[in-house]
């Protein structure tokens, strides 16, 4: 991976628009609940400075825009024990019944759960770079693939609305050619701390998760643990505390796993998920996990 204390984000061809907004809490203290980040062997993250950072916010403002120009289709699924759940289809371009498919599940955050619509809403409520950096040009030419985006209806992502996401996602392994060796899943904040459930509560059915500024139940961490993570939150955090990734990355360590943990210095909750979806080994990581 690229040397991150002098992180110079690839893209520099991307035009520099706006800074990265939506910063909050930066006089304010980091997170310094047990265990500490040595315990987690966690890799510490320095600010982003100079042509770095700046290559970062054109990052994050190009990725985030791209979701209301991609070809996303509407749906709905009914399950008849589960229930009904809205979400957005992504699929790629040239699909080809001969051949298959990984399937990446985007699980949204807390402020689009009211309103479906505001699922690929560049800003608040949506904060959508994260579908924009898997439906991009550059991650979809080397990676063809399916988006599965589906809506909370202003829920959590508690277990009852996640067996209705796994659910959906074999429906989509029947209806389309998906490849169940190569299920994915990844989440910021609400997001983050489903994906940590949805894995932990099926441990064998993902090749690998990257869950964001989350958490979840250390206890309900399966032993051996064997799904690969790449976990990410920021020291500055105060909407979700940098324990709550800690802790869990602990566990896994405790049930076998090898996770990676980006600990980001300084950075708090938008800024943790908006240099995460812009790390430039992220993409290639994730579609090179599968299930043995």
């Amino acid at each position: 991976m690229a040397d991150r204390t002098a992180l110079n984000i690839s893209w520099k061809i991307l035009p520099a628009m706006l800074v990265a907004v939506f910063l909050s809490g930066c006089n304010q203290s980091p997170d310094t609940s047990t265990p500490p980040a040595a315990e987690t062997g966690a890799t510490l993250i320095p600010p982003l400075l100079g042509e770095a950072a700046s290559n970062q916010a054109a990052c994050v403002e190009h990725l985030r825009h791209l979701p209301k120009k991609a070809a996303f289709e509407a749906r709905s699924f009914t399950n008849r024990t589960q229930g009904f759940i809205r979400y957005l289809l992504f699929k790629p371009a040239g699909y080809q019944t001969n051949q298959t498919y990984p399937v990446v599940l985007s699980l949204h955050g807390g402020a689009p759960r009211r309103n479906f619509e505001d699922l690929l809403e560049p800003y608040l409520p949506g904060l959508a770079y994260g579908l924009g950096r898997l439906i991009s040009e550059e991650t979809q030419r080397a990676y063809p693939s399916f988006i599965v985006a589906p809506w909370s209806n202003n829920q959590s992502w508690d277990g009852t609305n996640l067996k209705l996401v796994t659910a959906l996602m074999d429906s989509l392994e029947r209806e389309f050619s998906i490849d169940p060796k190569r299920r994915y899943v990844t989440g910021q904040s609400m997001g983050g701390f489903g994906t940590w459930s949805i894995v932990t509560s099926n441990p064998a059915y993902f090749a690998a998760a990257i869950p964001i500024c989350g958490g979840g139940e250390p206890n309900q961490v399966s032993r051996p643990w064997r799904t690969p993570i790449w976990a990410f939150h920021g020291t500055r955090d105060q909407v979700v505390p940098v324990h709550h990734t800690r802790d869990m990355i602990k566990a896994v360590r405790v049930a076998g796993g090898a996770p990676l943990y980006f600990e980001y210095l300084d950075a708090d909750h938008a800024g943790t998920a908006e240099r995460a979806y812009c790390e430039p080994d992220l993409v290639s990581w994730l579609f090179a996990q599968r299930i043995p």
